[in-house]
């Protein structure tokens, strides 16, 4: 990458008529699910696909679980006695097996990869049985999940988590104002805007925080979650490329 300061700069003057034109920027249903095992589950199913189709797959565990999928806030959790622990998402799968979550309760048997992949419900369940293992059921644990580097090494070695963009993305749907989702939309766009052939995920993280740290001068409510979003919103509108 371009000189740090140099390239804050250039993409900082690139998202600011942007930033103008939605602020304060509104996030989607998404961030503001009302139990973890939803937001697990859009994260695994999210990468790589269209995210209409990821949408409707949280849907059906939804309603196959009889859950209200959202909060009604964005700032706030529920109640750990009104979320589903995610216990009850890892009993699903012992009570109907792998095959019935992907094919009849998920009613998506994407792969995580196209050529030697798992099922991404295989996924999701790994990843929530190392979540119970770090005793997370609730919004209300992840605070203290957050930061655990263990848990992060664990997560990526999951077959198709190995970018750590799923655990990021994950990250902004349990909470997290100061994380992005480095996905091929985001690092395009900063890839452009930089000159360059592509921008590392590390670099992309970084250089995003920076800049709505500079733009918070101007737009106090701005962080890093909701510029990432207002950047792929704006991508996806030019582009095919999924999310």
């Amino acid at each position: 990458m371009i000189h740090a300061s140099r390239s804050r700069a250039l993409v900082a003057s690139a998202v600011r008529p942007l930033v103008a034109d939605q602020y304060p920027i509104t996030l989607p249903n998404e961030y503001r699910y009302a139990h973890l095992s939803l937001a697990l589950i859009d994260a695994i199913y999210s990468i790589g696909v269209h995210y209409e189709g990821t949408h409707d797959t949280v849907l059906r565990y939804a309603r196959h679980q009889a859950l209200s999928p959202y909060h009604e806030s964005f700032s706030t959790r529920p109640p750990t006695e009104q979320q589903e622990p995610l216990s009850h998402l890892l009993q699903q799968y012992d009570m109907w097996g792998l095959e019935h979550m992907a094919s009849t309760v998920y009613q998506n048997r994407q792969r995580t990869s196209s050529r030697s992949g798992i099922l991404k419900a295989e996924a999701i369940r790994r990843a929530a049985e190392l979540l119970d293992r770090h005793q997370t059921h609730y919004f209300q644990d992840i605070p203290r999940l957050i930061q655990d580097q263990t848990f992060e090494t664990e997560f990526i070695k999951i077959p198709g988590q190995g970018s750590g963009i799923a655990l990021s993305y994950f990250w902004m749907l349990t909470g997290s104002d100061h994380m992005i989702k480095p996905d091929r939309h985001i690092v395009n766009f900063l890839a452009r805007i930089l000159g360059l052939s592509t921008v590392s995920t590390p670099d992309a993280i970084s250089l995003l925080q920076d800049v709505a740290l500079i733009l918070q001068a101007d737009y106090p409510l701005l962080t890093a979650r909701a510029l990432d979003y207002a950047i792929w919103d704006a991508e996806r509108g030019s582009s095919k490329i999924p999310r």
